[in-house]
């Protein structure tokens, strides 16, 4: 609440000028080059995810991410054959509620977000109109730090929050109040991260500390270690391609 630096609050709003840089990746040779470098007036970033649906021929795509400003950006990314520095003003959509900010988020389908809250709350946004939230609906006591959602060709969406309270719960986003289930609890931290393994249908963190484990939402009473690290996991990928 009282940072040396005002840039560096992370429970008030705050904007600066940042950056988010762009790679891209040879395969071959495993080399990256700088293909474009935005700056933009939002402050600090996280979340980065892009959407994929919105790749055209002089298009990369659309980045999505969460904002010091406490909203959800999404931009528009067209790149030359040459490097490029671009200044945003405004993104292409912004997703916000007044006097709380966004904190996490993640994709339900290609027109859907569901995004966490500072306060603990949960809401679910279309993208074609942001102004007013499908559902805001208190799931935790406090700041969410991480969600995650599980999708499938056979089973229903289901929403993964972890928050700084360390309760790990999961819920059907169609009923939240009779579907919601505690997972596990951790202690309390800020670092707990959490992505979704498609092959397994399952979701996999860390403990806040060096272990990771997995989690299947149809079983989520049975928790089952992967691996330990020699210091804390602070952020987690998986692929839709390969379970590991």
């Amino acid at each position: 609440d009282k940072p040396l630096d005002k840039r560096l609050q992370m429970f008030d709003v705050e904007k600066h000028v940042s950056c988010i840089e762009i790679f891209s990746l040879n395969p071959q040779t495993l080399e990256f080059s700088k293909i474009q470098t935005i700056a933009h007036n939002f402050g600090e970033t996280w979340n980065l995810k892009w959407h994929e649906g919105c790749q055209t021929a002089d298009t990369l795509g659309t980045l999505a991410f969460v904002c010091q400003d406490g909203s959800v950006k999404l931009l528009e990314v067209r790149v030359s054959d040459e490097y490029e520095i671009k200044f945003f003003e405004q993104p292409s959509i912004s997703i916000s509620i007044p006097k709380v900010s966004i904190t996490c988020y993640d994709f339900l389908s290609p027109t859907t977000i569901v995004c966490g809250f500072k306060n603990g709350f949960v809401a679910e946004f279309d993208l074609t109109d942001v102004k007013v939230p499908s559902f805001y609906r208190k799931v935790h006591d406090s700041y969410i730090i991480s969600l995650s959602i599980a999708y499938s060709e056979f089973e229903d969406p289901v929403v993964a929050t972890i928050s700084v309270d360390g309760y790990f719960y999961v819920f059907d986003p169609k009923d939240i109040f009779t579907s919601k289930t505690t997972v596990t609890r951790f202690r309390g931290t800020n670092i707990i991260p959490v992505s979704y393994i498609p092959q397994l249908f399952a979701f996999i963190n860390s403990d806040g500390a060096n272990s990771l484990k997995t989690v299947v939402p149809r079983a989520a009473f049975a928790i089952h270690p992967v691996c330990l690290q020699e210091t804390t996991v602070t952020s987690v990928g998986t692929s839709r391609r390969h379970p590991l």
